[in-house]
């Protein structure tokens, strides 16, 4: 067979493979009707650039949002977005004012989604903290041995609590408090203005309302937003 030949027999071979092709039948696949009650996107859009997206899971009715921790957002502001004609009717507010709360199972958020044809499906949130652990020093040397501390006025320099490891809390008083417990497990919070940190760790000054605690002995713990740190030995707090 010549090249010609051989180029001819090609040429019909092709055209009756595209040829036969061309006769089927193209069959296609409509998807089932999806729910009109789905929550579409979720979006939190109080941050400096692009909205952080929210992970939505259809089958287990749930909302992940995976927060950095050096935002230290204490509040989000949201934005959802739903199925044509659905509406939101469990939540109104597009802020949720207590991210620390959520995070640690103090409370819940959850959407009620209602489709045009008034079938309703709840999404629950879930928000995860993208933080590191941290690790403070004792204050006291053990369990016999307590370092004591006296209180005597406001404002005075209470307790210096040093990290280890090069693993501090957020250097931030929004998001972390030192918390002292007593026997009966009542907390005791220095929040706000007196938290103060500097390099290697964080000085507790004597709050206004020093006189709700009495002489006793007290666990410490550091609330660092969706981390805490309990100290192993507990402290001496003595009130002249």
């Amino acid at each position: 067979m010549t090249k010609n030949h051989m180029k001819a027999f090609c040429v019909m071979l092709m055209a009756i493979v595209l040829g036969g092709a061309s006769c089927k039948k193209i069959e296609e696949i409509h998807p089932e009707g999806l729910p009109d009650n789905r929550i579409l996107e979720y979006l939190i859009t109080n941050v400096s650039g692009d909205p952080i997206k929210g992970v939505i899971n259809h089958n287990e009715k749930s909302i992940k949002v995976y927060l950095p921790y050096y935002l230290g957002l204490t509040a989000i502001e949201t934005k959802v977005k739903v199925s044509e004609g659905a509406q939101i009717t469990s939540l109104n507010d597009e802020i949720i004012t207590d991210v620390v709360g959520l995070v640690k199972g103090r409370n819940e958020v959850a959407y009620t989604v209602r489709g045009k044809e008034n079938t309703e499906a709840t999404y629950k949130l879930t928000i995860e903290v993208q933080q590191p652990d941290f690790e403070m020093l004792e204050l006291s040397a053990s369990a016999e041995s307590l370092k004591s501390y006296t209180i005597m006025f406001e404002g005075m320099p209470l307790l210096q609590i040093y990290w280890k490891n090069r693993k501090p809390p957020i250097s931030n008083y929004d998001v972390t408090k030192i918390v002292l417990i007593d026997q009966k497990g009542a907390e005791f919070i220095f929040a706000d203005k007196n938290v103060a940190f500097s390099t290697n760790r964080i000085t507790v000054s004597t709050p206004a309302n020093y006189t709700e605690l009495s002489t006793g002995t007290y666990k410490v713990r550091i609330d660092s937003y969706s981390k805490s740190y309990e100290l192993k030995y507990p402290i001496q707090i003595t009130l002249p």
